[in-house]
């Protein structure tokens, strides 16, 4: 990979070692290279230079290594891409992919810093093993308040494979409209979950019986003080209900006095950098 911004030089270099000395040859995109592109090979050493880099300039550039015993490609190719000037966002605002000042994003680096840039970063999933199944109480009215665990009162938990959990309900427990059940995860879903920002919480959920429908939110997040609650659709009994969360603005709520409002990116980050409760109704 080679990452250029627009107007700079690429210079690419590529041996071979043949008998006799092969000559060194280049493609784009298994096509010609722009005509500004000029190319040197001696001894078996290529070089390309293309100054000026723009955009239609960028892709997969293959070195040809020819003498007349035959050809070889080198592998991998080089991949050039060429990204657009970074000055569209101001000090304090970043997104590498913005094409107008209004798609840029404010800097939030806790305090720390006040600059910051996009990170070249990807997801991945993390293995949901449980060799815990902790059910805690909470109460949701007026104010949200996370109780303590409350397995014991739970007639039973079993568990599904190696992801998932059952609980079976008896009607004459404590439990009511007003402490509800959540499944927490465990505790290696805590502490700094930073990286998970725009990704996703993805489970299933089927349940059966009857009882007084609540209201409650379907996942509540937890961390440096701050409670954030997802309140979902209510999952459809006997049915398998898929359901995906995403941790990003727009999907998060928080309690002020007695409404909820969005929360912003700042207050979800803040949450995950040291998260001390994901809970599942």
């Amino acid at each position: 990979m080679v990452v250029l911004m627009p107007g700079d030089m690429l210079v690419l270099t590529c041996t071979a070692i043949g008998v006799p000395i092969p000559e060194i040859n280049w493609r784009l995109n298994w096509g010609h290279i722009p005509a500004k592109c000029t190319t040197v090979s001696t001894n078996g050493t290529g070089t390309l230079t293309c100054p000026d880099i723009q955009t239609e300039d960028q892709g997969a550039y293959s070195c040809e290594a020819l003498n007349v015993g035959g050809f070889v490609f080198a592998v991998p190719d080089a991949i050039v891409v060429v990204k657009e000037n970074g000055n569209i966002c101001p000090k304090g605002k970043f997104n590498s992919e913005a094409k107008t000042a209004e798609e840029c994003i404010s800097c939030f680096c806790f305090g720390v810093a006040t600059e910051c840039r996009s990170a070249d970063l990807f997801t991945y999933q993390i293995p949901p093993p449980f060799d815990r199944y902790k059910i805690v109480s909470v109460e949701t009215i007026p104010t949200i308040r996370i109780h303590g665990d409350i397995s014991s009162q739970i007639s039973q938990i079993r568990p599904l494979a190696r992801d998932g959990v059952q609980l079976l309900e008896s009607f004459s427990n404590d439990l009511n409209v007003y402490n509800i059940p959540y499944f927490a995860l465990p505790e290696n879903y805590h502490g700094s979950q930073l990286k998970s920002y725009g990704g996703y919480l993805k489970y299933s959920i089927r349940h059966s019986g009857n009882g007084t429908p609540n209201y409650a939110p379907s996942v509540i997040l937890s961390g440096n003080n701050y409670i954030l609650v997802h309140k979902g659709e209510e999952p459809i009994p006997d049915y398998e209900n898929e359901k995906s969360v995403r941790f990003f603005y727009g999907d998060w709520y928080k309690q002020q006095g007695r409404s909820e409002i969005l929360a912003s990116r700042e207050e979800i980050m803040m949450a995950l950098a040291n998260v001390d409760n994901i809970l599942i109704k």
